[in-house]
């Protein structure tokens, strides 16, 4: 890979990962952001970047993030039910949205 579009394609990256940082919600997502970063820079130091290394990083970023949606679809508790509970009193349960969490569940499984 040539050197300019090392760098382009490595600044890039890391700049998208700088802004899902921010972005982040949980610290595990933050976790797995920053070991990607981490990844990124020591494979710079060793100057062992080809194409292929760039295309399965930006592969790993998008399933970060898609890991990061379907963990705020789970997590995403604005669906109210009425449920019944054991001593049969009726009482509103906050739950996940069903559609969200499949349709996240989809877009990582799509990203895999």
């Amino acid at each position: 890979m040539s050197t300019s579009k090392q760098l382009y394609e490595t600044s890039k990256l890391n700049r998208n990962i700088n802004k899902s940082l921010e972005d982040a919600t949980t610290a595990a997502s933050k976790a797995r952001l920053k070991a990607l970063q981490e990844q990124i820079e020591s494979q710079e130091r060793f100057n062992k970047m080809t194409q292929y290394d760039v295309d399965m990083l930006n592969k790993q970023y998008e399933l970060c993030l898609a890991l990061e949606e379907l963990e705020n679809a789970r997590n995403a508790k604005d669906t109210v039910r009425l449920v019944r509970d054991d001593m049969g009193n009726m009482m509103y349960q906050y739950t996940a949205d069903e559609d969200q969490v499949s349709e996240a569940e989809q877009a990582y499984e799509d990203k895999l």
